[in-house]
């Protein structure tokens, strides 16, 4: 959709499907910060500023259907429409909030204790019931997880490997799916 540092005129919610957020260190190293669901807003940010720049990457998952809003409409409805405010503010907020217990946990929580509660947060946003038949299942990579939680992909897989061994989680390729929505809470409960 846009790359990080780019000229950002448009603002976009999410009708169907995922969008990952990801930030480029100074390195060139890409780390995944977010995956946005059905609902959620990205795009240009709401600085004011007079050439506004993408503040991250911002691709697709799948299949995507998505409303573009130029910024400048969207900051002339946000000074009419309250609704309409308050629906950015409380997405953008949730999204604050999520980022915010991700730095905490990198500075306080080892790093199965941050798999598992980056998965039950997510479990929150991704539907009901999946396809497989579990209860949920999160379109997002081994590599994803690792970058979201601080850690190596490797360790993650570890970590993986024992919940599923647990009974608790499956997964593929591209999905994690949640067998037992309680089992994980009670996990992440437990940490």
């Amino acid at each position: 959709m846009y790359r990080q540092g780019e000229r950002c005129d448009d603002f976009y919610v999410i009708a169907r499907g995922y969008i990952k957020l990801s930030r480029v260190s100074a390195a060139g190293m890409a780390h995944t910060t977010v995956i946005l669901p059905a609902g959620d807003v990205c795009g240009a940010p709401l600085t004011g500023e007079p050439t506004p720049r993408a503040p991250d990457a911002a691709t697709a998952k799948g299949e995507v259907a998505l409303y573009r809003i130029p910024l400048q409409e969207l900051m002339a409805a946000l000074a009419t429409d309250a609704e309409l405010a308050g629906f950015i503010i409380q997405r953008l907020a949730k999204r604050q909030g999520f980022l915010e217990r991700r730095i905490e946990q990198l500075l306080n929580s080892d790093v199965s204790d941050r798999v598992v509660t980056i998965l039950f947060e997510l479990t929150g946003d991704y539907g009901g019931r999946c396809a497989h038949g579990h209860e949920i299942h999160i379109r997002l990579t081994q590599q994803e997880l690792a970058e979201m939680a601080g850690a190596s992909r490797p360790t993650v897989s570890t970590i993986l490997n024992r919940l599923r061994d647990e009974g608790i989680i499956s997964y593929t390729r591209h999905y994690i799916c949640i067998e037992s929505l309680r089992a994980l809470e009670d996990v992440s409960d437990r940490r």
